[in-house]
Protein backbone atom coordinates (compact mmCIF):
# COMPACT_ATOMS: atom_id res chain seq x y z
CA UNK A 1 0.00 0.00 0.00
CA UNK A 2 2.88 2.75 0.62
CA UNK A 3 4.56 3.96 -1.84
CA UNK A 4 8.22 4.31 -2.61
CA UNK A 5 9.82 6.84 -0.18
CA UNK A 6 11.65 9.04 -2.66
CA UNK A 7 7.64 9.55 -3.94
CA UNK A 8 5.93 10.19 -0.02
CA UNK A 9 8.62 12.63 0.56
CA UNK A 10 8.27 14.68 -2.94
CA UNK A 11 4.40 14.86 -1.99
CA UNK A 12 4.89 15.89 1.66
CA UNK A 13 6.72 19.48 0.50
CA UNK A 14 5.41 19.72 -3.18
CA UNK A 15 1.80 18.34 -3.82
CA UNK A 16 -1.45 18.44 -2.12
CA UNK A 17 -1.29 15.38 0.45
CA UNK A 18 -4.87 14.77 1.04
CA UNK A 19 -5.20 14.81 -2.70
CA UNK A 20 -2.65 12.10 -2.86
CA UNK A 21 -3.38 10.19 -0.35
CA UNK A 22 -6.95 9.63 -1.58
CA UNK A 23 -5.46 8.75 -5.14
CA UNK A 24 -3.45 5.95 -3.57
CA UNK A 25 -6.29 4.54 -1.40
CA UNK A 26 -4.35 5.03 1.84
CA UNK A 27 -7.65 7.31 2.97
CA UNK A 28 -11.30 7.74 1.83
CA UNK A 29 -12.35 11.25 0.69
CA UNK A 30 -13.94 13.33 3.51
CA UNK A 31 -12.18 10.86 6.01
CA UNK A 32 -9.13 12.58 8.15
CA UNK A 33 -6.03 12.80 6.92
CA UNK A 34 -3.36 10.78 9.56
CA UNK A 35 -0.07 11.07 8.57
CA UNK A 36 0.43 7.39 10.21
CA UNK A 37 -1.91 5.88 7.71
CA UNK A 38 -0.13 7.22 4.32
CA UNK A 39 3.19 7.81 4.89
CA UNK A 40 5.87 5.01 6.30
CA UNK A 41 9.24 7.29 5.83
CA UNK A 42 11.87 8.09 8.04
CA UNK A 43 14.03 11.37 9.10
CA UNK A 44 16.80 9.74 6.95
CA UNK A 45 14.28 9.08 3.63
CA UNK A 46 13.62 13.05 3.88
CA UNK A 47 17.32 13.69 4.63
CA UNK A 48 18.30 11.22 0.93
CA UNK A 49 15.87 13.01 -0.89
CA UNK A 50 16.85 16.30 -0.06
CA UNK A 51 20.75 15.70 -0.72
CA UNK A 52 19.27 15.64 -4.53
CA UNK A 53 16.48 18.17 -4.84
CA UNK A 54 15.61 22.04 -3.78
CA UNK A 55 15.41 22.41 0.11
CA UNK A 56 12.05 24.01 0.92
CA UNK A 57 12.74 27.50 2.62
CA UNK A 58 16.19 27.80 1.00
CA UNK A 59 15.65 26.71 -2.63
CA UNK A 60 11.76 26.92 -2.90
CA UNK A 61 8.80 27.65 -1.20
CA UNK A 62 10.56 30.36 0.82
CA UNK A 63 7.32 32.56 1.79
CA UNK A 64 6.27 29.23 3.26
CA UNK A 65 9.18 29.56 6.24
CA UNK A 66 9.41 33.21 6.88
CA UNK A 67 5.00 33.85 6.64
CA UNK A 68 2.53 34.31 8.95
CA UNK A 69 1.81 30.59 9.03
CA UNK A 70 2.82 27.90 11.77
CA UNK A 71 5.59 26.07 11.55
CA UNK A 72 9.26 26.03 11.30
CA UNK A 73 10.61 29.17 10.39
CA UNK A 74 14.24 31.14 9.19
CA UNK A 75 14.77 34.58 9.16
CA UNK A 76 17.71 36.44 8.60
CA UNK A 77 18.72 39.58 11.16
CA UNK A 78 21.34 41.89 11.85
CA UNK A 79 23.94 39.35 9.92
CA UNK A 80 22.16 36.45 12.14
CA UNK A 81 20.65 33.53 10.60
CA UNK A 82 17.74 32.64 13.19
CA UNK A 83 16.10 28.99 13.20
CA UNK A 84 12.70 28.65 15.21
CA UNK A 85 9.19 27.56 15.44
CA UNK A 86 6.15 29.48 15.00
CA UNK A 87 2.62 28.78 17.15
CA UNK A 88 0.03 31.24 16.91
CA UNK A 89 1.64 34.19 16.31
CA UNK A 90 4.69 33.69 18.53
CA UNK A 91 7.96 32.50 17.47
CA UNK A 92 10.18 31.01 19.27
CA UNK A 93 14.24 31.16 18.44
CA UNK A 94 15.90 27.66 18.69
CA UNK A 95 19.26 28.45 16.60
CA UNK A 96 21.30 31.88 16.18
CA UNK A 97 24.04 31.63 13.85
CA UNK A 98 26.17 33.66 11.56
CA UNK A 99 27.43 31.29 9.43
CA UNK A 100 25.35 30.48 6.13
CA UNK A 101 26.98 26.73 5.67
CA UNK A 102 26.04 26.45 9.44
CA UNK A 103 22.83 28.12 9.13
CA UNK A 104 22.04 25.23 5.87
CA UNK A 105 22.76 22.31 7.84
CA UNK A 106 20.78 23.16 11.04
CA UNK A 107 17.81 23.96 8.49
CA UNK A 108 17.54 20.98 6.72
CA UNK A 109 18.08 19.34 10.06
CA UNK A 110 15.39 20.86 12.07
CA UNK A 111 12.89 21.33 8.97
CA UNK A 112 13.14 17.30 9.04
CA UNK A 113 13.08 16.78 12.26
CA UNK A 114 9.85 19.26 12.68
CA UNK A 115 7.68 16.72 10.50
CA UNK A 116 7.56 14.40 13.46
CA UNK A 117 8.91 11.00 11.40
CA UNK A 118 10.99 8.84 13.18
CA UNK A 119 14.48 8.83 12.87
Amino acid sequence: MFRPASEQVDVLFNGNIYEWAVSIGAIQKGEALNYLKVFNITQQDVLSFLKDHPIPGLDCSIEKYQGIYDGPKWSYENGKYIIGWRERGVFEAEYIVENKLEFKELWVKYLVQSLGFPA
